[in-house]
């Protein structure tokens, strides 16, 4: 499964959110082409406003 799968399955909205894999952020344009392995860490970072 694919990065950018897991994320459409957990039904996040993409436009708001950042992937830290493996402790680097992922880059939107590479989501489609990093599988996820076993041991791999994913951190969705969600974006929020406020003040």
């Amino acid at each position: 499964m694919s990065a950018y799968e897991l994320i459409e399955y957990l039904g996040f909205n993409i436009n708001l959110i950042l992937l830290d894999y493996n402790g680097l952020i992922l880059q939107k344009e590479n989501w489609t082409t990093v599988f996820l392995e076993p041991n791999d860490q994913l951190e969705i970072i969600t974006l929020a406003g406020g003040g």
